[in-house]
């Protein structure tokens, strides 16, 4: 009789995850999945056809978190400003953290790559039509998509920093992000 493993697809993407935050993502792989959660290769396969399936399960999730967070910060924010502020800051965090990624599907699974980049396009257009419906700004669908094509141009160029505009009432000061992305920025993110 088979043996049954309660909540087996949460216990794997632990396990993928305290390996991508201790090890990197180079050192992922379904032999060392296997040997974190304690569970057979063959047990993995059952849930997850390939590597690549793991990383948009845990790119998702983390995507959903960021959506959720930004959404209740943006729901109290008192300028316009600040919200887009969170979405750049947010949408920098979650590139830099997921980098090596991003670099295997777009290196290992094409598919992938622009399935999540389509999803990281419609998602932070998402976020701002819900940032301009807080403000009771009514834009379409499209103009939205063009304003996160703006956010996608910075994402690729991290050390972008990001500005108010000069008409601010009192315009704050950014750091600027670390263009260095490293393991540890990915440790960071997965240790957040």
């Amino acid at each position: 009789m088979p043996k049954i493993i309660p909540d087996v697809e949460k216990k794997l993407l632990a396990a993928a995850r305290k390996i991508l935050s201790r090890d990197g993502f180079d050192n992922l792989s379904m032999k060392e999945i296997a040997k974190e959660s304690k569970m057979s290769v063959g047990t993995i396969y059952n849930y997850f056809p390939e590597k690549s399936s793991i990383l948009v399960k845990i790119v998702a999730e983390d995507w959903a978190e960021l959506v959720e967070r930004t959404n209740a910060y943006n729901s109290t924010v008192t300028n316009i400003r600040d919200g887009l502020k969170k979405i750049y800051d947010e949408c920098i965090g979650f590139s830099i953290g997921h980098i090596g990624v991003f670099s295997h599907f777009a290196v290992e699974n094409n598919d992938a790559y622009r399935a999540s980049y389509r999803a990281f396009i419609e998602g932070t257009a998402g976020l701002i039509e819900f940032l301009c419906e807080h403000f009771g700004l009514h834009h379409t669908r499209e103009e939205c998509m063009i304003a996160t094509s703006i956010f996608s141009f910075a994402i690729h160029y991290p050390e972008t920093q990001f500005e108010p505009l000069p008409s601010s009432p009192s315009p704050s000061t950014t750091q600027k992000p670390n263009s260095n992305l490293s393991q540890t920025r990915l440790r960071n993110y997965y240790n957040k």
